[in-house]
């Protein structure tokens, strides 16, 4: 059963937004490291909500506002769940399914240690099906001891 912390082991950065920046900060930040969520937290890296592309779209464009002019604060969803390090990945994707969410921070004594995403799981399964299929494979083509051709 693989936890959370394999994922984490393999990432370089934990990215986050702060909530008094402007949604368009957020957006520039969120766009050059090519992520589609970000946790926010406060000054001790307490997560406090998420940021997401879907919260500038229904939250922002799709009412007319000025993302220069709003803060993450006033658009971030604050109803969030979380995972720890040790949490297994079935759970995760369970909770991600119920929530309908794709991401999860990931949470170490209450402080953001990093994000899992659906896609980090789904690349884990996948992982594990291409090992079980060699494996299979390898098992299918053994020559029986003693058998000749």
């Amino acid at each position: 059963m693989h936890r959370v912390r394999e994922i984490l082991d393999r990432q370089t950065e934990s990215y986050y937004v702060k909530p008094d920046w402007t949604v368009c900060e957020a957006a520039r930040y969120m766009a050059k490291r090519n992520i589609g969520a970000a946790a926010v937290v406060d000054e001790d890296r307490r997560v406090i909500g998420m940021f997401s592309e879907r919260d500038v779209i229904q939250r922002v464009v799709a009412v007319g506002r000025d993302p220069s002019q709003v803060t993450v604060r006033e658009i971030m969803t604050t109803d969030i769940v979380t995972t720890t390090p040790e949490e297994t990945l079935d759970i995760c994707a369970a909770k991600m399914n119920a929530r309908h969410c794709r991401h999860l921070p990931v949470l170490d004594q209450g402080r953001l240690t990093g994000m899992i995403s659906m896609r980090d799981i789904l690349e884990m399964q996948l992982r594990d099906i291409e090992q079980e299929n060699e494996h299979l494979r390898a098992y299918l083509n053994l020559v029986p001891p003693g058998f000749q051709s």
